[in-house]
């Protein structure tokens, strides 16, 4: 399994700079921010050729949602995701990463739906296989994020995401995890990572905490096992509230390295 690092966990200014203390930090990949992609494309290409690190992955930082209220914040989302896409596409990247929506919540004071659960589902669906067949001529994917109860009224689980990608029927839509949220909303992380394995395409690595992995209680050398075992090789990916000292990525990443020699 490749391993990458969010770029926003990274210290430095310059792309270039950022880039190169990953690769000297040992990192096989950058999961880029979707936002400072859109306006700094030339750049992040330039800084990427230039260090030859690999671009593993965009996340999110496109403008609306794709089951927000309003019908022009969805067409939105669509356009810029399918901007973001062909970005992955000429930088090599696996895809974009995207949950449903962000902050809407059947736990917390959030406004109240306009729609039901149901028909939200039936616009993302619809959205994802206009997205998906984009995806797919491009050969990259569009990778759906379940958020845990808190952040989203909709696809919480790696059950919920598979759900709505088997609807869906696009090879240019898949799932990813991300252990953070999979400390609340699934019953047994290992039986769901493997449920998933099909689809599974991408993994966020943060502890229970949302700190780097390794400062919490998540049982990565047992889930990271697992998913060897079911033939994952696709990219880790650090996704964590950034560190005081910028060495513990460093430290994180000898972590799971050791971890995954096990």
């Amino acid at each position: 399994m490749k391993i990458s690092c969010q770029d926003t966990l990274v210290p430095g200014v310059k792309f270039e700079q950022k880039y190169q203390t990953l690769k000297d930090w040992g990192f096989d990949g950058v999961e880029l921010s979707g936002d400072l992609l859109m306006e700094n494309f030339k750049e992040i290409k330039s800084a990427l050729d230039s260090t030859g690190l690999q671009a593993s992955t965009i996340c999110s930082g496109f403008r609306g949602w794709l089951v927000a209220d309003e019908t022009e914040d969805r067409k939105l989302a669509v356009k810029d995701i399918k901007c973001l896409l062909e970005y992955a596409a000429e930088l090599g990247a696996v895809g974009l990463i995207t949950p449903s929506i962000y902050g809407t919540s059947d736990y917390l004071p959030f406004p109240t739906r306009k729609r039901t659960k149901e028909e939200d589902k039936k616009i993302l669906i619809e959205a994802l296989q206009e997205i998906g067949e984009y995806a797919e001529k491009l050969g990259v994917l569009l990778l759906l994020e379940p958020l845990l109860r808190y952040q989203t009224h909709l696809v919480n689980s790696l059950a919920d995401g598979l759900e709505i990608i088997e609807a869906v029927g696009s090879r240019g839509v898949k799932l990813m995890a991300d252990f953070f949220h999979m400390q609340m909303e699934e019953k047994e992380i290992d039986a769901s990572l493997i449920k998933a394995k099909e689809q599974l395409a991408h993994i966020h690595l943060s502890d229970s905490n949302r700190l780097l992995p390794g400062q919490g209680h998540t049982d990565f050398k047992g889930s990271l096992a697992v998913l060897k075992a079911v033939g994952y090789n696709n990219y880790l990916a650090f996704e964590a509230i950034p560190p005081g000292n910028p060495q513990e990525v460093a430290d994180a990443l000898a972590y799971i390295r050791l971890v995954l020699q096990d």
